[in-house]
């Protein structure tokens, strides 16, 4: 086949691609009715002593742009939160630009893939040109401690590796929070304009600080769900090698792990705090085929966040990624972008 023909199919292997993705579209519709929080108690988990946020500052001035001045930072975390020193290490890309702006903070996919909060990143840096702050905070460990999940001899150590992990989830949301007190005192952002990213299990954590926060303007969960237990009972990779193992060493069916998992995530369930977000800031986006997020657990997130603007790609949790490459030609970068600047940048020209 020579380099025409070549190029011809590859360029109908996208548009087929895209077109064949497809999507449903929910806007949000304001609702007078309201949803109480079914677990006020429970809330306890995420509150913290607010006080001065200490951090190092270093700029990279081998990345600097005609916008943007890099710093590197660091902050202490709260407690374990699963990262290299306990710390919270972000990128931030300081706008050159005049004046306050907004701030959009990017959470990491942790331990896993850059590709997502990098390319959204990425994006924003390029349709905004400084007009919003970034930072990009960097994780490069995932919350889950394999080993010692898959080393437990008995249900008591079992138990105790799953709730670290729901500890590790617990000092994230706080240090989200904490990240927020340090931007708040910083000359050159706008308290009142910023904006929150996450992307599937940080899509849940994000999921965790609103009804917890009110401070965020806008925020775009992608790909996560509520009801973690599920995800941990129903999917693949990692997840799937620990199940089968406990499963097998404890003689449990999969419905069993799952009861035991669902009663230590009980408060880390963004589904208990129903009623408590602002849906009109929140575009949420999810994968109907998703096997790691089942419908019904995608659903709970939605109606606990209080039925926002719900985008569906029908595809699974990793393929819908695609739609953030050029093969979906970039589809959800300018659906998140745009949301973004429209409750953040008061400049959108």
């Amino acid at each position: 086949m020579n380099r025409p023909i070549i190029l011809l199919s590859t360029v109908l292997s996208c548009v087929f691609i895209t077109a064949c993705v497809g999507r449903s579209h929910i806007p949000y519709q304001p609702d007078n009715s309201s949803t109480a929080a079914t677990d006020i108690a429970s809330s306890q988990h995420f509150e913290y002593t607010k006080q001065t946020v200490p951090f190092e500052n270093h700029i990279l001035r081998e990345d600097e742009s005609k916008y943007y001045i890099l710093r590197h930072i660091r902050l202490p975390s709260s407690g374990d939160n699963g990262q290299p020193e306990n710390t919270m290490t972000l990128r931030y890309y300081e706008s050159k630009l005049p004046g306050r702006k907004g701030l959009v903070i990017v959470l990491p996919i942790w331990g896993s893939s850059i590709y997502p909060p990098k390319k959204i990143t990425r994006s924003l840096i390029k349709k905004t040109k400084g007009r919003l702050n970034i930072m990009w905070v960097e994780g490069p460990r995932q919350l889950f401690d394999w080993q010692q999940l898959k080393q437990s001899t008995n249900e008591d150590e079992f138990a105790v590796a799953v709730r670290k992990t729901t500890e590790r989830l617990q000092t994230n949301v706080i240090d989200i929070r904490r990240l927020v007190d340090w931007s708040e005192t910083q000359p050159d952002i706008d308290p009142q304009r910023i904006g929150l990213v996450g992307f599937s299990i940080s899509a849940i954590a994000a999921a965790l600080v609103l009804p917890h926060d009110q401070r965020f303007a806008s925020s775009v969960l992608v790909m996560g769900a509520a009801q973690p237990s599920k995800m941990i009972a129903l999917c693949y990779g990692r997840l799937a090698e620990v199940r089968e193992i406990i499963t097998e060493r404890f003689n449990w069916t999969v419905e069993e792990y799952q009861t035991f998992v669902e009663k230590i995530y009980h408060d880390f369930d963004p589904a208990i705090y129903a009623g408590k977000s602002d849906p009109e800031n929140i575009l949420l986006i999810d994968a109907r085929n998703d096997t790691c997020m089942p419908e019904s657990a995608r659903d709970a997130m939605w109606h606990a966040l209080g039925k926002p603007e719900r985008i569906s790609i029908n595809y699974g949790h990793k393929t819908s990624f695609l739609a953030m490459t050029p093969i979906g030609f970039n589809f959800l970068n300018g659906v998140i972008v745009k949301f973004l600047r429209e409750h953040l940048d008061t400049d959108k020209q």
